[in-house]
């Protein structure tokens, strides 16, 4: 295993911004990113975290990601809208598809917005969150380039295509929250392994190159493929995920040649007072949490937790803890560091 340098919340955030700002970004759109990134290293999805960023300038210095651009509302009719990202940040598209879908929810009961021409939304989670802490339920799909084996099939034709679903309780920090791939696991998640030096995965992620099982992620990175989740189930969820994201977005679903780098999101809201009581909701929401952590937990398990309990409880240790930051990852960012002129904030060591 690779070691680990630890960096606190603020110093990671503080970093992140000033690396954005220094390969071109304004500094309220460089923040959207960092707050994303680094958000999701203090909810323990490390995977969509710090490690993204110097792919991400590596992208923007490429022209890949337009740094400057922002989102624009192409069209708006009753409660849905179309925004175009313009190919730029793709965290800063999200965020304003998700208030814009708050807002049109709050006066419709619904709200439904895809983005147009989006760059990687990080961390799909963050999304739903955010409808949650608005006092609403709803869900963020969105499709992503090919990676992921159909069922039975041997060669790439879907994306990692995952699903967000959040619903609120009475505490803010912690709804119910369900973000999950429809693969068996994010491809960044391989790519985290890597960096922390692992040399074996658990079986039945991937495949190597010539559709043999393999636990390397060297092999998946040299022309490996991911598997569907649960086999067929995954697999046809994958493939909705296509259309009610990717083709409904205008982005392509991913194994046509159309298909651009990015994301085809599409991010929907439900206002629960519109359909029933909010505060009914949220203590359904609140009896449910009770029974199911309740269950006596099998053996060599300590408790059952919920989803979004990881999340909720990750958060609370890296406030005292820190973000671990491979070592790999570690030395990137100080080479960004070195050649954009950045003092890393906290130090290099």
């Amino acid at each position: 295993m690779n070691p680990v340098i630890t960096r606190s919340e603020q110093d990671t955030l503080a970093l992140a911004r000033a690396l954005l700002v220094a390969s071109g970004s304004p500094p309220d759109l460089a923040n959207d990113v960092a707050e994303s990134l680094v958000g999701a290293n203090m909810a323990g999805h490390d995977s969509h975290g710090i490690q993204l960023l110097a792919g991400y300038i590596g992208m923007a210095q490429k022209g890949v990601v337009a740094a400057a651009t922002r989102v624009s509302v192409l069209k708006r009719a009753g409660a849905m809208a179309v925004l175009d990202g313009g190919w730029g940040w793709g965290q800063s598209a999200a965020r304003a598809a998700t208030a814009q879908a708050i807002e049109l929810a709050r006066e419709s009961g619904v709200g439904a917005v895809t983005v147009q021409r989006c760059h990687h939304i990080g961390r799909v989670g963050e999304y739903v969150e955010r409808f949650a802490r608005a006092g609403m339920t709803g869900v963020v799909v969105c499709n992503a380039g090919p990676a992921v084996l159909p069922y039975g099939g041997a060669q790439k034709r879907l994306g990692t295509n995952p699903i967000a679903w959040a619903a609120p309780g009475s505490d803010p920090e912690r709804p119910l929250l369900t973000d999950l791939a429809t693969s068996m696991v994010a491809g960044n998640k391989i790519a985290l392994a890597q960096a922390r030096g692992v040399e074996a995965m658990a079986p039945g992620l991937f495949v190597d190159a010539e559709c043999n099982p393999s636990t390397r992620p060297a092999d998946f990175f040299a022309g490996g493929a991911l598997l569907p989740a649960a086999g067929h189930k995954g697999y046809a969820l994958g493939v909705m995920v296509e259309f009610l994201g990717g083709a409904l977005s205008g982005g392509w679903v991913s194994p046509l040649p159309e298909k651009h780098y990015g994301n085809g999101p599409l991010f929907l809201a439900l206002n629960i007072p519109a359909f029933t009581d909010a505060a009914g909701f949220r203590g359904q929401v609140d009896a449910y949490r009770q029974t199911i952590a309740s269950t006596t937990p099998a053996r060599g398990h300590e408790r059952v937790q919920l989803p979004g309990d990881h999340e909720a409880d990750t958060r609370r240790a890296r406030a005292v803890s820190g973000i671990p930051i491979p070592q790999p990852t570690w030395a990137e960012l100080l080479a960004l560091c070195d050649a954009l002129g950045v003092a890393p904030p906290g130090g290099r060591a």
